[in-house]
């Protein structure tokens, strides 16, 4: 799927987003947002984008205080049951074309593991994408206590909408644990969980909207999510102060959500989102991605935006997006309808089932030519081809 950027950003202004909270951990998230008096139809409040609540559970969604609401099927639980969850959101798809029509970037966030999130969320990508809006989904992932059954559907679930969406985001609850405190409440710690999902949405939305001195916007959240061929995960933070820039890095590069470190460090390609005030400089900004780099692997991608919002002076926001692939574009096709490159060679190799022009005989088991790579013998497709 390719894009305008000229559509995605028309007279040059912000992407035109919807963020759709789907099921319960969705709605939870934009309850969040209302909670923090963020709250896109207040005229006082920051600029963010429209919202939309959807579930099957209608008390589950009034209970969320979104500001806009969808019941989808009868109004009740699901019970866990996925099919149910796909039967109600296809008997809702012409209201919802009717929703996302007029959005070029849907977010949608939801729990995976239930009937509600791993079977409405996969219809609802699909449609955005009929529509021609790109998506990206941030899947809750269930704690590992709620059990392996539970796991497994998550996990499925996990790999469907990374097939359907144009990128996922993980946010794994079982990381909370290295968050918290040990003697935080269960109804504390949910709420932990909803506002770390805010803070991130918000945050983002403003790196991508907000005017930068240094430009962050939709196409390199594209870029990065469609080179990434799987998961993206996403963490901020915030420090103030005089050493707010050494406190901000270590929290980020840290950070639970990113496996204290580890998965910065593996990262192919990050996105660095800085949010400030008028008083921030220069230096400040180099010394922020010269120590990000010096944890990263050498070839690492970096898409870099600096934005300063009133307010936020002796302040400083730190969001990151990390990949752990980076999947480069396929080689270019030649006018005549040749390849070159890697696709060539891939193609002479389809086209040359045995190694005669080798000048030796075919190792063959049980009929299979093993000469021929295992990725074309099963038909595996590679990114980039």
């Amino acid at each position: 799927m390719k894009f305008d950027h000229a559509q995605l950003f028309p007279n040059g202004l912000g992407c035109r987003m919807l963020l759709v909270g789907v099921g319960s951990a969705g709605c939870k998230a934009l309850g969040a947002l209302v909670r923090h008096g963020i709250d896109s139809n207040d005229p006082d409040a920051p600029t963010l984008p429209d919202s939309l609540a959807i579930h099957t559970d209608v008390q589950a969604l009034e209970a969320s205080k979104a500001p806009r609401q969808f019941c989808i099927g009868d109004g009740f639980s699901t019970g866990g049951d996925v099919m149910k969850g796909k039967a109600c959101a296809e008997e809702a798809s012409d209201k919802l074309r009717e929703m996302f029509g007029s959005y070029r970037l849907i977010f949608f966030v939801t729990g995976l593991g239930g009937g509600t999130g791993n079977g409405a969320t996969p219809v609802f990508v699909q449609l955005a994408r009929e529509m021609g809006a790109f998506t990206l989904v941030m899947a809750v992932m269930p704690f590992h206590f709620e059990g392996e059954r539970k796991r497994l559907k998550a996990d499925t679930g996990l790999a469907t909408l990374c097939e359907l969406s144009d990128g996922v985001v993980c946010f794994p609850n079982q990381r909370l644990f290295s968050i918290l405190e040990q003697d935080t409440g269960m109804v504390e710690a949910l709420a932990a969980a909803d506002s770390f999902l805010a803070d991130g949405l918000v945050r983002l939305w403003h790196l991508l909207n907000e005017p930068g001195v240094m430009n962050l916007d939709f196409a390199d959240v594209a870029a990065l999510v469609q080179h990434s061929n799987g998961t993206c995960t996403l963490a901020s933070v915030e420090a103030s102060g005089e050493d707010r820039i050494p406190k901000a890095v270590e929290a980020i590069l840290t950070d639970a959500l990113f496996d204290r470190g580890t998965i910065i460090s593996k990262a192919r390609a990050i996105l660095i989102g800085i949010i400030g005030g008028p008083d921030i400089r220069l230096h400040e900004i180099e010394r922020i991605h010269t120590e990000i780099a010096d944890t990263c692997q050498s070839d690492v991608v970096f898409f870099s935006g600096v934005t300063m919002l009133p307010g936020m002076e002796d302040q400083i926001s730190l969001t990151l997006l990390a990949s752990e692939m980076w999947i480069a574009a396929p080689a270019p096709v030649d006018a005549g309808g040749g390849a070159t490159g890697l696709v060539q060679e891939s193609l002479q190799l389809q086209d040359a089932p045995t190694n005669e022009f080798l000048g030796t005989d075919q190792t063959k088991i049980d009929g299979e030519n093993l000469d021929i790579p295992t990725y074309l013998r099963r038909g595996i497709k590679l990114g980039g081809l």
